[in-house]
């Protein structure tokens, strides 16, 4: 969730106006001085996997193979942002297939065998977006860091283990 008050994942009653609704209230409710006055803290220390997505190879588009490959990765990963009538889906075919083999990439840790398919996917760098609709990158989850942490303390007692 990245708004208090706001549908996630491009919820088809996601919208300004309810938003508004929801935001005005909950402020009345803060002025008022009524409610357990909890006040909402921002999220320190998010770190994101590094930039890397995953799109339709232009050079390589076989709709056959696409309709084959397409449906796999929302099986496996979240693409209820692509669903019919939702507030972020404004791409077009080719955005669609970009987004779900995107989706099932970062799901599996930017792993370069999860962006293959068949050849029809490529790995970039450089931001996938289409207008103002931005690709999702995966948030660094809590056993990566734990990984990161173990790899950093054996290759430090081995570095102090070996010097002079």
């Amino acid at each position: 969730m990245g708004e208090v008050g706001w549908p996630p994942d491009c919820n088809i009653n996601a919208g300004l106006e309810l938003a508004k609704t929801f935001h005005d209230a909950k402020i009345s409710i803060y002025l008022s001085g009524k409610g357990d006055e909890k006040m909402l803290i921002a999220a320190y220390g998010v770190q994101y996997m590094p930039s890397q997505w995953c799109l339709l190879n232009e050079e390589n588009k076989n709709l056959t193979m696409i309709q084959l490959k397409s449906a796999m990765p929302c099986s496996l990963a979240d693409c209820r942002r692509l669903d019919y009538g939702s507030s972020c889906n404004k791409l077009d075919f080719d955005g669609n297939v970009s987004y779900a083999f995107n989706m099932y990439f970062q799901v599996h840790g930017l792993d370069e065998g999860a962006c293959d398919f068949n050849g029809l996917a490529m790995m970039v760098k450089t931001s996938a977006c289409r207008g103002d609709f931005h690709f999702p990158l995966q948030l660094v989850g809590a056993g990566e860091r734990l990984k990161l942490a173990y790899e950093t303390s054996i290759i430090s007692g081995l570095m102090l283990a070996f010097s002079p």
